[in-house]
């Protein structure tokens, strides 16, 4: 069979001539100004494929440009790519919008003109693709001449295992450098030369900090690609279920590491195909319930810390737990299910091969369950929590750890044990007894900018001796739960601890800040809640990274 293949894709590339852009010129200037990266990574990989490319320009009355624009769109991505999209600034007629378009697509222009339908308000112009120094025939010599420009960036492919081990060499190099320049500035003593050192050794650390940050960013992707086909995924089981949705996304700027995108990505079609197909009603049932016609799901990226939080909400009908507890216990998954909580069949939609849907469809009834987002979650240490509403909706999150990052953090001592702390989270520090006004050694709140805030004891939420005693004499820290200003209503359990958005924590001191190259625990990450990573100290001392806010949130839901 792969000799067969091969042959085929070498007959394919001798009869056809893929035609490939040779530079930006052959755009109109709005479109390739309008052009990021990563469009025009899109462009090429389109155009690679043997896409055609058309520029459709596009009328709507100011009144209905929402509505028609969507629709217009739906159409054009069932069947190709919208790899930008413009304003015209001026037109014609003032109660109207104009839009330009870039579609790629295989088809040709008479099937894009009866996918799009017959309107006169909207335009179709195929871009006539220069082909560079070549015979008519020869396809291979057309696309070696025209290649050097349009990969103008000069791009290379890296493992990354060989970039891991990059920023572990640099990170290394930054220690010991620093190391020998101390000691050099402590072995010259007071004077010029000792400060001499000290200012080189500053220029030193900026440097290495601004290498390892370049370093990390080249492991990075913007979720926009994933984010755009997971919705594509969506659009077209809605089609096919006869439903009207919405996807709306935010965050999609958001980077994340090239593993973890990969990782992800049919995860996250997968929840959005199931948002579709069991949470989001038909038209009449929405109607007949008092909602729009129009289903909403949302995607939406938070990065906080070192972890990113991925949510698929839909304002459908929620999980029916009595109709998950009846099946799972036809499944023989259980014997009671009057005794089945809530949380419980939150659970157990998780359940390898678990399904509601008994009729098989493109989307439902495979045998295809959320069991493939809850193994990708565990694969990469990250986890997959779910909450519903009756009749409201459902939210799915998934929290990833980031696998690498660079932050600013507080190294605090916990009895004999060294740990870091996100620094962003800290706002204030200093003796527990310059803040609180009450004795003895049950302090259980303290006033802080006249805030009555909870203290919790880091020695007891991490398991260190009783905690609790001799608090007073402790050093305490100040820190926000939430490090966005936007605030989610999905988001809501992150960012508050017993009602409050701040939290005082007793440690045993301060050993300072630094910046923390910190690395992800991978698959065993989800097993120790609150742990964020690890990252090394300047000595080669390992030390491990909490995250405060999942470490106060285990903490509340075991009490």
């Amino acid at each position: 069979l792969l000799p067969r293949l091969r042959q085929i894709a070498k007959s394919a590339f001798r009869d056809e001539a893929a035609p490939v852009v040779s530079s930006r010129s052959l755009l109109p200037e709005d479109l390739a100004r309008a052009l990021s990266q990563y469009d025009e990574q899109h462009l090429r990989e389109a155009l690679e494929e043997g896409c055609r490319l058309f520029i459709i320009s596009a009328n709507f009355p100011i009144l209905t440009c929402d509505q028609e624009f969507r629709r217009l769109s739906e159409r054009l991505v069932a069947g190709g790519e919208l790899v930008a999209t413009v304003p015209v600034p001026q037109t014609s007629n003032p109660g109207e919008i104009s839009f330009r378009m870039l579609y790629a697509t295989v088809a040709d222009v008479r099937q894009v003109t009866m996918e799009i339908g017959a309107t006169r308000d909207v335009t179709i112009d195929e871009i006539k693709l220069e082909r560079k120094g070549a015979a008519p025939n020869s396809a291979a010599t057309q696309a070696k001449s025209a290649l050097p420009e349009i990969a103008a960036a000069a791009t290379v492919r890296v493992n990354l295992a060989e970039l891991d081990d990059l920023i572990a060499k640099a990170s290394e190099l930054f220690r010991d450098t620093t190391n020998s320049l101390e000691l050099v500035a402590l072995n010259s003593g007071a004077g010029g030369a000792s400060s001499q050192t000290g200012a080189q050794l500053a220029r030193i650390k900026k440097h290495f900090l601004e290498l390892e940050d370049r370093l990390i960013k080249l492991r990075m992707v913007p979720l926009a690609q994933t984010f755009e086909r997971a919705a594509r995924a969506g659009r077209i089981a809605a089609r096919g279920t006869g439903k009207e949705v919405d996807i709306e996304i935010a965050g999609s700027e958001i980077a994340i590491d090239k593993l973890l995108a990969d990782a992800i990505a049919d995860p996250l079609m997968h929840l959005v195909r199931n948002a579709v197909d069991h949470g989001i009603e038909v038209p009449a049932q929405r109607l007949a319930a008092g909602k729009k016609s129009r289903g909403r799901i949302q995607l939406i990226a938070l990065a906080e810390s070192n972890r990113i939080q991925i949510y698929v909400e839909d304002d459908g009908r929620g999980i029916d737990s009595d109709r998950v507890s009846r099946t799972a216990a036809q499944l023989e998954i259980i014997d009671n299910t009057a005794s089945v909580t809530l949380e419980q069949c939150l659970r157990l939609i998780f359940r390898p091969g678990f399904s509601t849907t008994t009729a098989v469809s493109e989307t439902s009834g495979r045998g295809i369950g959320l069991e493939i987002v809850d193994r990708a979650m565990e694969d990469v240490g990250g986890e997959v929590r779910v909450r519903t509403d009756p009749g409201q909706g459902t939210t799915f999150q998934m929290v990833l750890p980031a696998t690498l990052a660079l932050v600013p953090s507080v190294l605090v001592q916990v009895e004999d044990h060294l740990y870091s702390i996100d620094a962003r989270h800290v706002v204030h520090s200093g003796p527990l007894h310059d803040l609180t006004t009450e004795t003895g050694s049950s302090v259980k709140e303290i006033k802080w900018r006249d805030k009555s805030v909870p203290l919790a004891d880091l020695r007891s939420l991490l398991g260190h001796g009783n905690g609790g005693h001799d608090v007073l004499g402790m050093t305490l820290l100040i820190v926000r739960l939430w490090l966005g200003d936007e605030l989610s209503a999905a988001s809501e359990t992150a960012k508050t601890w017993l009602g409050n958005e701040y939290v005082a924590l007793a440690v045993n001191s301060i050993e300072g800040e630094h910046q923390a190259l910190v690395r992800s625990l991978g698959r065993h990450a989800a097993r120790w809640r609150g742990v964020a990573g690890a990252t090394e100290l300047r000595d080669g001392t390992v030390v491990l990274v909490l995250d405060l806010p999942q470490l106060l949130e285990a903490t509340q839901e075991e009490t």
